[in-house]
Order: C-alpha cells, then structure tokens, then sequence
C-alpha cells in the first residue's frame, strides 16, 4: 500500500455571496508517496474537516471531494463546495475559538481514508469571521391578493415566498415592492406589515401606513428580523385598520406582473 504525504497546507479566502451561494475557501495540496514521488494523474477522495478550538476538538464541517491530480500530483479544491457530510458552512464559529482543517485521503478513490495531519487555520477568512457578508434572493409573490375587510388586529393577506436561511447568527432583512390599494374606509389608514413564519419583527417595524382609499398607491416595505434558525422560512404579508372601516384592502390591486417583488438579504 502507498503511503501519502501532505506537501501542503494552504488557505486562500474567496467568498462570494449571491442568491445562497456557499462561502468558498480555496484549498491545495499535493499527495506523494513513501519515496516522495508525487501521485500523478491519479484519482483519489479527499476528505476535509473543520474542528472547533483544537486538532481533535468538535467537527464543525466536513466534506468530501472525488478528485484528479495533475502532472505533478496537485489537486486544488474548494472547501464549501464538496459533498458536505457533517455541518455547514454557514454555521462554522469563525469567531469563536481556534479553527483546525484535518485532511484525510483515499489514493484508490475510495472511503478508506489515510489522516494526512491537522493544522490551525491561523487567519480566519474577514468575511467569515466578522465582516460583512450577504446573501441575497429574490422572490416574485403572487399578485393581486386581498382581504375582505380589515379588523383591528392583523390578519394574513397572502404567503409571498421562502427563503433558506444558511447561517445561524445571521439576521434577515427583507424589502417588498408593490402597489397598494383599499377599496373603501372610513378608518384613518391601513397598516400593511411583513412577517416571517407569521411572527412579526421583533426589530423595529416592517410595515407601511396607507392613509388614503381608492388609489393604487405604489410602495416598499422593508424590516429585519432576528434569531432566526437556520433553514426554510416563509414571507407573508399582513393588514390591520386604525379605526373605523376598511373593506377590499389589496396588495398588487392592478396586477402588475411587474410591479412586485420581494428581496431577502441574509447578513452578518
């Protein structure tokens, strides 16, 4: 059986973060055996794990890659775009505690993986570990959604869309574009307001005030929400009167097939 050194151990920051994309980490690395000599043109499964605060602490990530090196026994990967076996990217504790990256690899191309050592990622990516960093997705709602009429309390208009949320310590913000419409009240507005899974914002407020009936008033709604979990969440859009009366109370009353659309940002 051969046996496998690891020439190198390098980390490169790239992130990109649009419409759910994963955070990337570059990744390189040579394999050789026993004499040195470089496996070349060879297919092999890498295997990479991030641990949590020492080389044999929590898993935090990990993933595999069915790879090829080339001429001089080099394969160059991206860490976050593997078949993810344990964890997520976007949950990784970055700031928090030391990171390691363990590599095992299988020269046959197989499950049975030879440890290749652990070393500390010294410098965790900015982007990952504290910087900005966002995702955006974009949602086309349903049109022309209505209640009847409006109580004093909100009740559900319609479902806009989901989202998938990535990280665990992100928050959310949303913006929803649209034209608005009563039909008739005699109350002093209509306020409209974005929710999450039917929750409101517990962030300030995500809603828009409608002051005046029988026009199609164009406007946007935006808010952020926190201490989501990670995973699917769903858009919704809610209405609740001032006072008196409000019947026929509409988002997108014209229909516009253009005239619409909800924008989702997941930030750190």
């Amino acid at each position: 059986m051969k046996t496998i050194k690891l020439l190198t151990l390098l980390l490169c920051a790239s992130v990109f973060a649009f419409a759910q994309a994963p955070e990337l980490l570059n990744y390189q690395g040579v394999a050789r055996n026993a004499s040195g000599q470089p496996l070349a043109n060879q297919s092999i499964t890498l295997r990479l794990v991030i641990r949590h605060s020492t080389a044999t602490g929590t898993q935090q990530y990990r993933e595999r890659h069915n790879i090829t090196t080339n001429d001089y026994g080099l394969y160059n990967v991206a860490i976050g775009n593997g078949t993810i076996e344990v964890g997520t990217m976007g949950a990784i504790t970055w700031g928090s505690g030391a990171k390691y990256l363990q590599v095992q690899i299988d020269p046959t191309g197989g499950t049975s993986y030879t440890n290749l050592g652990t070393k500390r990622i010294l410098s965790a990516p900015y982007a990952l570990s504290g910087g900005t960093q966002t995702r955006i997705t974009g949602i086309s709602p349903p049109g022309c959604q209505s209640i009847s009429s409006a109580s004093t309390s909100y009740t559900k208009i319609a479902d806009l869309g989901t989202f998938t949320k990535n990280g665990t310590q992100t928050f959310i913000e949303l913006c929803f574009q649209s034209t608005f419409r009563v039909g008739s009240m005699t109350a002093s507005g209509v306020y409209y307001e974005l929710r999450i899974d039917n929750n409101p914002t517990t962030l300030g407020k995500a809603n828009l005030l409608l002051r005046e009936d029988g026009i199609n008033t164009p406007g946007s709604i935006s808010g952020v929400f926190t201490g989501l979990n990670a995973g699917t969440h769903t858009v919704s859009i809610w209405a609740k009167k001032a006072n008196g009366n409000a019947t026929s109370v509409y988002y997108d009353s014209g229909c516009f097939s253009d005239g619409r659309s909800l924008i989702v940002k997941e930030m750190r």
